[in-house]
């Protein structure tokens, strides 16, 4: 049996719960994977992400719809990218800005891990 516990956050006395965003993505532009939250700011702490097809597949993770491109991430063919969960965040969003992706090329299932806190 494997359990797998809760990772909890303490910010300003605040505690905050890791959370799981997942999307299985068709090729198309502006796809929601986190919803903006009125006065919060999303963290990334971490994802996997796997390739759905026998071609390489090419994924923009940006701020908001339309919005700036925060990472560039290219799999080779049938191939997977784990970028672990760590204690201090990847990148993080503007206040109220969700985390939306473009699929350039084969389709993709996502797992993102995340924080959502007070801004």
């Amino acid at each position: 049996m494997i359990i797998d516990p809760t990772r909890i956050y303490e910010v300003q006395g605040q505690r905050y719960e890791l959370q799981t965003a997942t999307l299985v993505a068709a090729v198309a532009n502006n796809q929601s994977i986190i919803a903006a939250v009125s006065g919060y700011i999303h963290y990334l702490m971490g994802w996997k992400i796997y390739s759905l097809a026998g071609g390489a597949t090419d994924i923009d993770l940006k701020a908001g719809s339309g919005g700036t491109v925060l990472m560039n991430i290219t799999l080779p063919a049938a191939n997977k990218d784990d970028l672990p969960v760590i204690d201090s965040a990847y990148f993080k969003l503007a206040t109220n800005q969700a985390l939306v992706c473009d699929v350039n090329t084969t389709g993709v299932h996502l797992n993102i891990f995340y924080l959502t806190i007070k801004g």
